[in-house]
């Protein structure tokens, strides 16, 4: 004898009678979001936007700082350390979208108060350069120029009379 079927209704939940579709998710993943700062290699995560740059033009991660001219004066190990081509690194932090920085430059004079170069670029043609210390700036060097491509030449502006500064700084792609 075979097996009688029989059929079962299937009970409906005593939910709202009209529901919305439910939304399928999507397998691909949301962009990052490009104002969240981050770090790292493979972050997915986008730097920040120097707005003083033409969309879609690169902003170079690294710079290299060259003296024309070597320094004179001031304590011989600092100017030792100033003549020395030096790496500057596009900033990470939306609050310097605009500005690279070197790593800290010990001058030699037991202070504890290292010196750092700060490039910023402060309007479409406009670029400075400073030296500064937590005592205050150095020597600054400015240049006026719609071009955006590199090498730059930077004058000299205000400086201070520890060390005979050169005329012009060149800046150029890194390395």
């Amino acid at each position: 004898m075979a097996p009688q079927k029989t059929a079962h209704k299937a009970r409906r939940p005593s939910a709202p009678a009209q529901r919305p579709p439910a939304r399928r998710q999507s397998s691909v993943p949301k962009p990052p979001d490009p104002t969240v700062g981050g770090s790292g290699s493979g972050s997915g995560i986008i730097a920040p936007r120097c707005k003083f740059f033409p969309k879609g033009d690169l902003i170079p991660v690294s710079l290299t700082l060259q003296v024309n001219i070597p320094l004179e004066g001031g304590h011989e190990f600092g100017r030792l350390q100033l003549n020395r081509p030096a790496l500057l690194i596009h900033a990470q932090d939306a609050a310097f979208a605009c500005s690279w920085f070197s790593r800290a430059i010990d001058l030699g004079d037991e202070s504890g108060n290292p010196a750092f170069w700060m490039l910023q670029k402060i309007a479409r043609d406009e670029w400075l350069l400073s030296l500064r210390r937590v005592s205050g700036e150095m020597a600054n060097y400015h240049l006026e120029s719609k071009s955006q491509h590199f090498p730059i030449k930077l004058k000299r502006g205000r400086t201070t009379r520890e060390y005979v500064w050169p005329p012009t700084i060149t800046i150029s792609h890194g390395e």
